[in-house]
């Protein structure tokens, strides 16, 4: 049904039907159903229900960073895993792009990726940002220490 699955929460008492009118779903008969679409983005409603598709994507950036700290003027591989947090699902970012310093990467298929970093200057923290359309881009942070 035009990508998108449905749940009842009990078994229907008479015809339940939706329909579609461009970016509008329309839904007829009783109960509570949800609704999702294949990235796992919904809604729960009470039937009769008049409202607009679930996004495209949705849910929560996070990555993770390792190592967490790198030695000041030492050149490390630095290693990024992404994914997208819908609920209680983790589901890996492919093309996300991360950006640590002047440098940036962006995640293959499994939502990894890794670049070679040499911190330069005074030691602290280093900000890491991560971005894909349609989702808030999530920052998070290096540190570096003295040798």
């Amino acid at each position: 049904m035009w990508g998108l699955r449905y749940e009842l929460d009990q078994p229907p008492d008479g015809v339940i039907a939706f329909a579609r009118a461009g970016e509008a779903l329309r839904g007829y008969g009783a109960g509570t159903v949800t609704i999702r679409n294949e990235a796992e983005c919904g809604f729960r409603a009470r039937l009769p229900l008049m409202r607009s598709l679930p996004p495209a994507i949705c849910g929560r950036l996070a990555v993770a960073i390792r190592p967490r700290q790198v030695s000041l003027g030492r050149s490390t591989r630095v290693r990024f895993r992404v994914s997208r947090r819908v609920g209680a699902l983790s589901i890996q970012m492919a093309g996300a792009r991360v950006r640590l310093g002047r440098q940036t990467v962006r995640t293959d298929r499994r939502g990894r990726a890794s670049l070679r970093y040499r911190p330069r200057g005074r030691p602290g923290r280093r900000g890491v940002s991560v971005a894909v359309r349609g989702l808030r881009t999530v920052r998070s942070v290096l540190s570096v220490a003295r040798r």
